[in-house]
């Protein structure tokens, strides 16, 4: 497998915590060009969205067994912009300090 495609849902009840599970499929292109796909699910009586968001991207992971390339699609935005955003280690490093320092401010100021 050189490039994977890795699909992951989760599904809860009507509160975000409860009964629910996830489904995670893999799509890949062998060498001689056949397409190939494999899926997992997984569920559980009582769960949340964030375990269950990790759980399936984690199984799809582990299922691939070596490095490859891997396009990640969820339905799930903290998980996105994760792993949108650690490519940006340098601002992220600097905003954290400018957000540091303006707590430091607030708590000088008397607003802690």
């Amino acid at each position: 497998m050189e490039k994977v495609d890795i699909y992951s849902m989760t599904v809860t009840g009507e509160a975000e915590e409860g009964p629910g599970g996830y489904g995670t499929i893999l799509r890949w292109k062998d060498r001689e060009g056949k397409f190939h796909q494999k899926t997992m699910a997984q569920g559980q009586t009582y769960t949340d969205q964030l375990s269950l968001s990790l759980e399936g991207l984690i199984a799809g992971l582990i299922e691939l067994g070596g490095s490859c390339q891997v396009d990640l699609y969820t339905d799930q935005v903290f998980i996105y912009d994760a792993i949108r955003l650690s490519g940006r280690n340098a601002g992220s490093k600097r905003d954290f300090k400018e957000k540091n320092q303006a707590m430091s401010n607030m708590q000088r100021s008397g607003w802690n």
